[in-house]
């Protein structure tokens, strides 16, 4: 756990990985499948660690992390090749066929299955439980003592806390907090952006590292563009340079016509070539007028 924070590792991927069954080879191999063919394999696959992420630092049960992640697996069809889906994969190197066939056959072949990743998510939570925690604890209470001595911690994140605040959001800050703190500046420059370029777009919510938007589809196309851009280019620029940020992020728009939880990928390929051609037009409009905002705030 310490380790992911300090050397910067990729906690969401790496247990992706051990869900999935899969190499990080072959997660490499799928995430630049994807940046040339415009799919989103590595990303649902990722996302499918998040839920073994969160679900045992907040403390959730085996079945409940079997059961969402292979629920997940099956409606998502998430891979671990381009040809290859997660849950087949699973259920042949976990050798359910080989398990079920010698079984009794009391059960339904699916909840036998979904027995089985129950198990392997076992082994994933008592790896959690008595190695990943057993660090978490100790870091999370030698934060404590150094938040008693000096009224501050600094984390590895380079976030700074103070105030009042309870032992859980200091284990939480390590995972969250230096997301959330790019997407709050992200919403301060969307926010003036928005404005001088004449974009009727409203800032609605946001989640973690996601900024939610409210437009007229008219001008969907250019606030997306304008949000990529910031969110990639103007974030990494601004807070690599003070040692914050040393990931380059990358930007994922989605939509939906009826609210925020019902976005999908947008792969409009419009928006694609859009960005593409104005991406260059874009930025220098961005630097230059957050340059000029930054020097008036100065003054």
């Amino acid at each position: 756990f310490t380790s992911v924070l300090l050397d910067g590792r990729d906690m969401h991927k790496e247990n992706s990985l051990f869900m999935a069954c899969m190499s990080e080879e072959e997660f490499q191999a799928l995430k630049k499948y994807d940046e040339e063919n415009g799919t989103h394999y590595a990303k649902a696959t990722r996302n499918a660690g998040k839920t073994a992420s969160f679900s045992t630092l907040y403390g959730a049960q085996k079945g409940t992390i079997g059961v969402s992640i292979w629920k997940t697996f099956n409606e998502k069809q998430i891979h671990v090749t381009p040809t290859e889906l997660a849950r087949d994969r699973v259920i042949r190197v976990l050798k359910m066929d080989e398990k079920y066939n010698a079984s009794k056959k009391d059960k339904d072949k699916e909840e036998f299955y979904l027995d089985c990743f129950i198990e392997h998510a076992n082994d994933f939570l008592l790896d959690f439980w008595n190695n990943r925690m057993v660090e978490t604890k100790n870091f999370r209470d030698n934060l404590m003592q150094t938040y008693f001595k000096q009224g501050y911690i600094c984390y590895p994140t380079g976030n700074v806390f103070k105030g009042l605040f309870s032992s859980l959001t200091i284990c939480n800050a390590i995972c969250q907090g230096s997301s959330g703190e790019v997407t709050l500046a992200v919403l301060v420059w969307l926010d003036y952006l928005f404005t001088y370029f004449n974009i009727p777009a409203k800032l609605i919510n946001c989640i973690h590292d996601a900024a939610y938007v409210v437009v007229p589809k008219q001008y969907m196309i250019k606030t997306m563009a304008l949000m990529k851009y910031v969110m990639e280019e103007v974030t990494y620029k601004a807070f690599n340079q003070v040692g914050f940020l040393t990931l380059h992020l990358k930007a994922e728009p989605e939509a939906s016509d009826i609210s925020w939880g019902n976005d999908k990928d947008y792969d409009d390929p419009a928006f694609t070539e859009y960005y593409k051609v104005n991406k260059e037009k874009i930025g220098k409009a961005v630097e230059i007028e957050i340059g000029r905002a930054s020097c008036r705030e100065r003054a």
